[in-house]
């Protein structure tokens, strides 16, 4: 028998609820003690068993089965005692696109071996809202399916698609920042059925997806849309001299586009519901706090799933996501059940996450309470498989995380993995986009074999786990809920995306002998606490190798990451920890002790910034030209007295300018250097002198003071940036990627 301790407080004047937790009933038994409300895994267990009863019949939002499954979940809170959303009902409908898979074949007619028929459900899936099509069509292969020849890429460039099948590979020929657009599947739809295409095939690196979704603004009632396995790419390519693996990795640098030579005989055919509609189902549980209840914690997980498709496959989805979803109303069960929290909570099962987070995105656009009352939300999704309980989203509160963390009872830290919150793919992500710092719950240990597949059963989910999850999320969400302090505070959005940025501080910190290590380590964990992820370190000229051991040893004693690049930020971030990078302040210093960059570049320096005096113009500019063969970075604003002696051909170069006034104007449709994948905002919390009258050509300066004044200006420049039109994933790549992208080069 496992036994948890109760949790000590540090801090605050927060009350526990509830002195000692009931017995929590997981599958091997045992006695859980805690101070949230006491989850019940195999209650848990059960709701995932009648979210997957037959009726539901899978759960795609907008048909008959999750409407059913939609009520009976309203039906449960109402029971339990939660309120409707205020100004509303526990039912949030809202329209959508629906249509009903109804045939489904596909053959080959003249592969490598003659003809062969695929397996819908195995060899191929329709993705959800796909067209309608009977005959036959000619193949042709679009590399990545991208048409941009401004940037540099177009796929289709003397490919003729007219009335053809166009297989794409999902993917892009760099990072996501750069093809944010031409990664979804709806602008490479378009962009084939723009040019004549009859027939649109995906693929992944794996095995084909179901679940798949077209939306609205590319939907179209007579094109078919499919993911396709790699096995059945490869089967188009045979005898064209071209192997799938060898045309992906070509793809790296040029586009891959050529006709196959194959035929496929399609009969596809949806119908499409004019009428469909879904819901969001809604529970609240009032706070208890006048002063604190009118700030709300949002518990939310997607009810739906992938329904039924044409050859009568079901895809109950009981881990993804009956799963979440049950923990979440086994959450909303037992938080009711027990003294009610400082804060106000609603419970919120999601409706068309697979389709698109559509459910996710209307409660953002049709709130049942402001958005900006909304403190934190906490997303459930694939809760079932595993043994362990996973936490994403600590960046969003650090400090506050940090607090919790430290008292938390060391067996409950062992069932729980932490990571960063998740991307674009659940619904959390339409809150983040708002500013909202949203974490995210799921099971640990698994790798999800049967991930959108028909054998994603409830008879794999095990109590044990769905319990582990619960009781994390419910001591996290306890605590949350009674903090003394306010948690919805000025400049929220602005600190959100500083928090979640991959930002680093460019004005190197000293550290001498005199240096007060403890001083030291608190103030940069300080910084980690105020959103930074990588800080920078001087290196000094009298000693740079003893410089370099001291900060490694520094950084292990005091639980840094020493990082040499731009991986190490992303580790950093990763571990919950500041990353600490090498840095040449002093290069006047360096010029007069002839210190060699190559032997500091194998050390793990990759920049300089160029500040203070210079030597003699012909040592500096032979100096400079080092620092080019070896690939420094070298970074300066163009007040520096250096900037002069700047090689023009110098091709790892970050020119700073003050963003004071109007010395620099941002727009979304500007052309470089001012868009968003040029723009860097460069992190300091010094001052490097740069000149109020430049205008950078690579960074902008922006200075980040901790005094509340320093701060808020700060905040105010970062949320001007989405008033003129960036979105908030666009301003986070200019607070961190952007720059690492240049610092990586």
């Amino acid at each position: 028998m496992r036994t948890f301790k109760a949790r000590s407080r540090k801090g605050g004047t927060m009350r526990m609820r509830m002195i000692l937790a009931a017995l929590l009933a997981l599958a091997g038994g045992g006695t859980l003690l805690h101070a949230g409300p006491a989850f019940d895994g195999a209650a848990a267990k059960a709701l995932v068993d009648s979210l997957c009863r037959p009726e539901f019949a899978g759960r795609k939002s907008g048909d008959p089965g999750a409407c059913l499954a939609e009520h009976w979940a309203a039906a449960q809170f109402v029971r339990w005692g939660l309120k409707p959303a205020p100004g509303g009902g526990h039912l949030q409908y809202f329209p959508l696109l629906n249509c009903r898979e109804e045939r489904a074949e596909l053959e080959l007619v003249n592969g490598y071996h003659g003809k062969r028929r695929y397996v819908n459900g195995e060899d191929f899936h329709l993705c959800t809202n796909s067209g309608s099509l009977k005959g036959k069509v000619e193949v042709v292969f679009a590399g990545y399916g991208i048409a941009e020849p401004g940037k540099g890429w177009d796929d289709f460039a003397g490919l003729d698609v007219r009335g053809k099948a166009v297989v794409m590979y999902k993917a892009a020929p760099g990072p996501e920042r750069l093809w944010e657009t031409e990664l979804t599947r709806d602008y490479k739809v378009r962009a084939a059925r723009e040019r004549g295409a009859a027939v649109a095939l995906f693929f992944n690196t794996e095995a084909a997806i179901s679940g798949a979704a077209i939306h609205q603004e590319a939907y179209d009632p007579d094109f078919p849309v499919m993911m396709v396995s790699p096995h059945l790419v490869a089967d188009l390519l045979r005898g064209t001299g071209r192997e799938l693996d060898e045309v992906k990795e070509n793809l790296k640098t040029e586009p891959q586009s050529f006709p196959t030579g194959k035929t496929l005989k399609l009969n596809v055919r949806t119908r499409r519901n004019p009428q469909a509609s879904a819901a969001n189902v809604i529970g609240v549980l009032p706070g208890s706090d006048p002063r604190l209840k009118d700030e709300w914690i949002v518990v939310g997980g997607h009810l739906d799933h992938n329904g039924i498709n044409a050859s009568g496959d079901v895809f109950y989805g009981a881990d993804d996501n009956a799963s979440g979803a049950a923990v979440v109303m086994e959450l909303a069960r037992a938080f009711a059940a027990g003294p009610p929290p400082r804060r106000s909570l609603m419970f919120v099962a999601f409706a068309g996450e697979e389709q698109g987070l559509l459910g996710s995105e209307w409660f953002v656009a049709h709130p049942s309470v402001p958005l900006d009352r909304i403190a934190a939300m906490a997303n459930f999704d694939c809760c079932g498989l595993g043994r362990g309980a996973g936490f994403g989203g600590a960046e969003f509160f650090p400090g506050l995380w940090d607090e919790y963390y430290a008292g938390l009872d060391s067996t409950l830290k062992a069932d729980l993995t932490v990571s960063n919150a998740w991307g674009h793919g659940s619904d959390n992500h339409p809150f983040h986009r708002h500013g909202i710092p949203a974490f995210n719950y799921w099971s640990s240990g698994s790798s999800r074999p049967f991930y959108h597949h028909q054998e994603d059963l409830p008879g794999m989910i095990p109590a044990s786990t769905l319990g582990a999850v619960g009781t994390a999320a419910a001591d996290f969400l306890a605590w949350l809920a009674d903090r003394e302090d306010p948690l919805t505070t000025p400049h929220r959005r602005a600190l959100t995306r500083l928090t979640t940025a991959l930002a680093v501080d460019l004005e190197p910190v000293l550290r001498t002998s005199a240096t007060d290590d403890s001083a030291l380590a608190e103030e940069l964990r300080s910084r980690r606490k105020r959103g930074l992820k990588g800080a920078a370190v001087a290196i000094r000229s009298s000693d740079p190798c003893g410089d370099l051991q001291a900060w490694r040893e520094f950084a292990e004693t005091h639980g840094f990451l020493w990082a040499e690049g731009p991986d190490g930020v992303r580790q950093a971030k990763r571990r919950q920890t500041l990353a600490l990078l090498p840095v040449i302040h002093n290069p006047l210093g360096m010029v007069a002790h002839g210190v060699s960059l190559h032997h500091l570049k194998a050390e793990g320096v990759r920049t300089v910034i160029l500040h203070g005096d210079v030597p003699d113009s012909a040592r500096a500019a032979a100096w400079l030209g080092e620092c080019e063969k070896e690939g420094m970075l070298l970074v300066y604003s163009p007040g520096s007295r250096w900037a002069p002696l700047v090689p023009e051909q110098a091709r790892r170069v970050l020119t700073v300018a003050d963003w004071t006034g109007e010395s620099l104007a941002l727009a979304p449709d500007d052309t470089p250097p001012y868009d968003q994948k040029s723009v860097r905002l460069a992190m300091t919390t010094g001052d490097l002198a740069p000149d109020p009258a430049g205008v950078a050509d690579k960074a902008v300066w922006l200075p980040l003071t901790w005094t509340a004044e320093g701060q808020a200006a700060a905040f105010e420049r970062i949320e001007a940036l989405e008033e003129a039109g960036f979105s908030g994933q666009q301003v986070t790549w200019m607070l961190g990627e952007n720059l690492l992208e240049v610092m990586g080069e």
